[in-house]
């Protein structure tokens, strides 16, 4: 579906699409942008429902947005404390 898309920018934003939807991150490791990959993943956590997707992002963006969305789907507000962003922290208690 995806692999045959000749613009990288596109092509990777339709692996993100792909791996969210699916939750399935083998589709979020095609994408070579290091940023787009860790969103894919960030984005996954809502259909996976696993933490340790959130500690393994090196982007403190990415992983803070993790956090929030696995808040978001176990309504776990354990994992608030390890946001690093004071505001998304905040946003983080109050989903």
């Amino acid at each position: 579906l995806c692999s045959g898309i000749e613009i990288e920018e596109i092509r990777w934003q339709c692996y993100k699409g792909v791996g969210i939807r699916k939750g399935d991150l083998g589709i979020c490791d095609k994408i070579e942008d290091k940023k787009t990959k860790e969103e894919c993943y960030a984005d996954a956590v809502y259909i996976l429902k696993d933490i340790h997707i959130c500690d393994s992002l090196d982007n403190s963006g990415a992983g803070d947005r993790c956090y929030i969305n696995f808040r978001t789907a176990t309504n776990d507000t354990s994992v608030c404390n390890k946001v690093k962003d004071p505001e998304s922290a905040a946003e983080c208690g109050r989903v």
